[in-house]
């Protein structure tokens, strides 16, 4: 009996149409494939590094809808396709429970801290990753809850555990490291996030799917390109301030040439901050093969100053300005928005982000599975 993912909207009464669960171009597989990818980018400090993310969100979108093997849960999609509601939105509602089954098999299945590692993300890709322990809904809880039979619909080299090395965890105290592997946890979750939203809006709406930006840069060009604008813009300035903001910008270019990790720079008002940094940003990523800048500040007010700032810097470039640049945050002109970069602020899909410290502070540690 073919098990499947989601009914075809479009051809909700025929099953024919609609997303094998398991099969070579089905759900499972494509949110395994993006997974993977998202997390070889994600955590790629080098090449044995980014195999071992890899394999573990390759493992995440296999094992995150393992629920929808069971017989509840299909005969509950045809239902819904039956008399006409929409099985995806009440999957998000937590009306149909198919998250739990896979938590519950990574922990069982997989050594500590593996196991916990890849049951929070499974466990949290719809609802938003759970606490540990809590009086209400917790991971644990979870973890003990009785779900409906799916292990004898599932194939059984599907089930069966990869061998996976657990990665490695920096930190010089237990504290640093618990922080790191928390922190690791939730990049995990974000990565088989995205993967299942873009997999499963690839077959519920694909016309949404393609207005999506597929903007592929070449940072070296960009910085170029930033190049020759910093020269004809300040070719004819002269003085101590010039000399100074030359200096900075030295600096910063030399930096540029090093290892990611973390830099300061410390400039007073009219030092030539914002180009200066921004070409640190673009050399560093061209260097180190990185594929996005994200330039985050405290104040809207200075961020829709930087944002037109760099808007120029990039006129008549290759790239359309608005496919490099995406402006994200709250005084955003809703009239300057565009399908794209309505997409684009869902996954920060794009080359350039400007956007404040909250923003990027809320994308880097709250526990929902939106923006």
């Amino acid at each position: 009996m073919t098990r499947y993912a989601h009914s075809d909207p479009s051809n909700p009464t025929d099953t024919s149409s609609w997303e094998p669960l398991l099969s070579d171009a089905g759900h499972l597989e494509r949110v395994a494939s993006l997974c993977s990818k998202f997390c070889g980018k994600a955590f790629g400090q080098s090449s044995e590094y980014e195999g071992i993310w890899g394999n573990l969100g390759r493992l995440a979108g296999y094992w995150h809808d393992l629920g929808k093997f069971s017989d509840d849960f299909q005969d509950y999609l045809k239902r819904s396709a039956a008399a006409g509601e929409d099985a995806h939105t009440s999957e998000i509602q937590r009306r149909v429970d198919h998250t739990s089954a896979g938590a519950q098999h990574a922990m069982t299945s997989l050594p500590p801290p593996l196991g916990a590692l890849l049951a929070y993300p499974i466990a949290g890709h719809h609802a938003g990753l759970l606490d540990g322990l809590a009086s209400g809904a917790c991971l644990k809880s979870r973890l003990q809850k009785t779900v409906p039979v799916w292990e004898n619909n599932a194939p059984e080299e599907l089930l069966k555990p990869p061998s996976l090395a657990m990665p490695a965890i920096c930190g010089a105290t237990y504290s640093e490291k618990a922080f790191n592997l928390g922190f690791a946890t939730r990049m995990l979750f974000s990565c088989l996030v995205d993967a299942d939203f873009l997999a499963t809006e690839s077959f519920m709406n694909p016309a949404q799917a393609a207005e999506r930006p597929d903007t592929l840069v070449d940072f070296n060009h960009l910085n170029q390109h930033l190049s020759d604008y910093i020269s004809s813009r300040f070719a004819n300035h002269a003085g101590p301030v010039a000399e100074a903001r030359a200096n900075v910008l030295d600096a910063c270019l030399r930096s540029s040439e090093g290892v990611p990790g973390l830099y300061s720079l410390t400039v007073p008002t009219g030092g030539g901050k914002t180009l200066s940094s921004l070409a640190f940003a673009l050399r560093h990523a061209a260097r180190n093969d990185l594929e996005r800048v994200i330039y985050a500040i405290p104040f809207t007010s200075i961020i829709e100053q930087t944002a037109q700032t760099f808007r120029e810097v990039f006129e008549g470039c290759d790239v359309a300005v608005d496919e490099l640049i995406l402006e994200h945050h709250s005084n955003f002109d809703p009239d300057k928005e565009t399908v794209r970069s309505r997409l684009a602020s869902e996954n920060w899909d794009a080359p350039l982000i400007v956007t404040t410290n909250v923003q990027l502070f809320e994308s880097l540690f709250a526990n929902r599975t939106s923006r």
